[in-house]
């Protein structure tokens, strides 16, 4: 059994794609009508653009789980832009908590890999807030994304990473 690098990107925006896209020289799959899908020539990498919010983030994830016939031991990876009361506008953290604010539990990504990325917890929204007070970052696909992914991956194979896009001196 061939064990190759498997990783499956998956964003809301095509702003958030579009370096990945050009990084690894990703094509728009041909007759997507649901999604738009992108992958490499090798099939290693795969990435879909969601749109906002966690249902359609669950069902891209759905859908490019099966387009992609991903196997047991893919990577699976959300990047995006959150809001936060901290930080600085286009830092990066991995996100090792996630909590929603309809959902009262609260998810761990649990990534395998040593990094020096900072990090931060993560609220998940149905509608754009621009009350940071008490939160590190806010977004509206987080939770939604983990939850679906953690159905058919482990917890170590899973990442989200969110970059600072707005806060209290900057809008939406």
């Amino acid at each position: 059994m061939n064990f190759h690098p498997s990783i499956r990107w998956v964003v809301a925006l095509k702003p958030e794609a579009q370096p990945i896209i050009e990084t690894l020289r990703l094509s728009l799959c041909k007759n997507e009508k649901k999604y738009p899908t992108y992958s490499d020539k090798s099939g290693k990498h795969w990435l879909v653009i969601s749109g906002i919010g966690k249902t359609n983030i669950s069902n891209a994830v759905v859908y490019l789980n099966e387009k992609s016939e991903a196997p047991p031991w893919a990577t699976w990876i959300n990047v995006g832009i959150a809001g936060s009361g901290i930080g600085d506008y286009g830092e990066i953290y991995l996100i090792d908590r996630i909590s929603s604010e309809i959902d009262a539990d609260s998810l761990y990504p649990g990534v395998a890999v040593s990094t020096e990325l900072l990090r931060s917890s993560l609220l998940t929204v149905d509608q754009p807030k621009t009350d940071y007070q008490g939160q590190e970052l806010i977004d509206m696909e987080g939770y939604g994304f983990y939850e679906t992914v953690s159905k058919f991956s482990c917890r170590e194979l899973i990442a989200i990473l969110k970059i600072i896009s707005d806060g209290p001196n900057s809008a939406v």
